[in-house]
């Protein structure tokens, strides 16, 4: 499966104020459990940058493999938005060499995606 497209993320979601914090990201139609709702995309850095970003509180910031991370908090990035919860609806999920937010259980529409660990 390859990235979304801008005209199917704003299909499938809807960036409106969440409760949780800032900018949500909310399902507009019911999405079934195992769904792949997006890739989480971003600039591949080094462990070194990453660590240098990080400090400098970018919160965006996944762990890819050994040597490299992913710095999402770039424009095309629309899963930066996704906001962590102890009532995950969703995971991040490693497939292909490729980091996918999937859903664990039905979301309903107008419910916000619920990360479980989005940062690491």
């Amino acid at each position: 499966m390859s990235a979304m497209t801008d005209s199917s993320v704003d299909e499938m979601f809807e960036f409106k104020p969440s409760n949780i914090e800032g900018l949500g990201v909310f399902v507009r139609r019911d999405v079934a459990a195992g769904t792949l709702l997006i890739e989480y995309v971003g600039q591949r850095i080094s462990k070194e940058e990453s660590l240098r970003r990080c400090e400098a509180d970018n919160n965006c910031i996944f762990a890819l493999d050994d040597k490299h991370d992913i710095d999402g908090n770039v424009g095309w990035n629309p899963a930066r938005f996704i906001n962590h919860s102890c009532q995950p609806n969703c995971d991040a999920e490693f497939r292909n060499g490729r980091i996918w937010i999937v859903s664990r259980r039905e979301i309903k529409a107008g419910e916000e995606v619920r990360a479980s660990e989005i940062i690491t």
